[in-house]
């Protein structure tokens, strides 16, 4: 299994657990909710501070394992997870100096 690279996880990155709880409205106006799954699963927004290097390197990275599980470590609980890219799994922002601002989106598989 691959391994998601070691970058600093920066300020302003998360991690959501995601209860498999779905609500929708049924015809009659009543709010109706089911669980999809049974286990809670996490959700992870990552943030990293990236030289164009790195961040190229990066970006490699996310698009050659798109459809692959790998391993994650989460620096709020440095617990390793098993994950897989969300949809839209990365946005790149510009820095000033050269360096790149890289959000990836994954989740718990």
């Amino acid at each position: 299994m691959a391994v998601y690279p070691n970058y600093d996880q920066e300020e302003g990155s998360y991690a959501v657990p995601d209860t498999g709880i779905r609500v929708d409205v049924a015809t009659n106006g009543a709010p109706k909710a089911q669980r999809l799954y049974d286990q809670t699963r996490m959700a992870f927004v990552v943030r990293h501070r990236l030289t164009r290097a790195d961040k190229d390197a990066l970006v490699s990275w996310i698009e050659t394992n798109l459809l692959n599980t790998f391993s994650f470590t989460w620096v709020g609980d440095n617990a390793t997870y098993t994950c897989i890219f969300d949809e839209n799994p990365y946005r790149v922002r510009p820095l000033l100096g050269g360096w790149f601002d890289i959000t990836v989106k994954m989740r718990e598989f």
